[in-house]
């Protein structure tokens, strides 16, 4: 199939877009960042810029999405299949995965363990246990289960050291993990990571698999999984990243809005575009959270408006 019959058949979804989402959907290669605050079509813009690219002659194959949990993943897919596909033959083709499915199939492809314990807290719980068995009255208390599961993900995903009272708790609940020949839910995308930086041949192999790689929700994301996604979007750096600095409300599981605010020092070169008129609310809630959200002084200043005669 030819660009110019890609072009013809795209052209239905780039009509469709305010003068904002087109500017992002046909963005040059490179990276690139989209701001996109609430209702303002994000999706669709993201799937416009699916299509650009398979219009561009980037093979479906050579295209991963990356979302931040299943539902999600799967709602995009059947976008793909109801909106793309019918006008893109092979659109489907396009790899739509969350970043831990993702990271999970790394870790498959060098055959480390890949089983995953579904809850952790149970057996944190019990790791706090062995921790207490023969331990000196006088001691400190150790944590409850809930606040070393927080300690345990910024240990692993931000490299933060647990305090010395849960130190032990923490190295029994590694044992007992070992002992069961399973991972937990930080281990995927950190041991990916791991594996990607100091394998050569693994991390090229990745590389080489995806020519362009678009992220969405891209201020949910923890300092592992910007890791991971910058390994898999290099040498190239096709990277397309979709979100909003206010919806950042994942703090307490590692997201940090400065990763966002901070995409332009990570990449010097790319180009960014807002996403400026709120498609879902009437004008006075948009007023309104327009004008609370402004007092926030980490964010990007940006514009926020009702759709024209609406």
């Amino acid at each position: 199939m030819t660009v110019a019959s890609h072009r013809s058949r795209v052209d239905p979804l780039l009509r469709a877009l305010d003068l904002e989402q087109r500017a992002a959907a046909e963005l040059p290669d490179g990276p690139a960042q989209v701001i996109a605050p609430a209702g303002s079509g994000k999706t669709t813009t993201l799937i416009a810029r699916l299509g650009v690219l398979l219009e561009r002659g980037v093979a479906p194959a050579q295209i991963a999405v990356v979302t931040f949990n299943r539902e999600a993943a799967a709602e995009l897919s059947a976008r793909i299949a109801t909106r793309l596909a019918p006008l893109v033959p092979g659109a489907e083709a396009i790899e739509v995965r969350t970043l831990h499915a993702l990271a999970r199939q790394v870790l498959i492809d060098t055959w480390a363990p890949a089983r995953l314990l579904a809850d952790r807290l149970p057996l944190l719980r019990a790791a706090r246990r062995r921790a207490y068995a023969g331990r000196d009255p006088e001691a400190p208390v150790i944590p409850e289960a809930a606040l070393l599961d927080a300690q345990l993900s910024a240990w692993k995903v931000e490299g933060r050291p647990p305090p010395a009272e849960s130190a032990a708790a923490l190295a029994a609940f590694a044992a007992l993990l070992a002992a069961r020949g399973v991972i937990d839910f930080d281990d995927l995308v950190v041991g990916a990571v791991a594996r990607l930086e100091r394998d050569d041949r693994l991390r090229t192999s990745w590389q080489s698999r995806f020519t362009h790689l678009c992220v969405d929700e891209f201020q949910d994301v923890d300092a592992a999984q910007l890791r991971l996604v910058r390994l898999l979007a290099a040498p190239q750096d096709n990277l397309f990243v979709v979100g909003d600095d206010d919806q950042t409300i994942y703090a307490w599981r590692l997201a940090d809005v400065r990763r966002m605010l901070g995409f332009a020092d990570l990449y010097p070169t790319a180009r960014r575009v807002q996403l400026a008129t709120n498609y879902r609310c009437p004008n006075a809630v948009i007023t309104a959270s327009r004008d609370l959200i402004e007092a926030n002084a980490e964010r990007f200043a940006k514009r926020i408006d009702s759709p024209p005669g609406r």
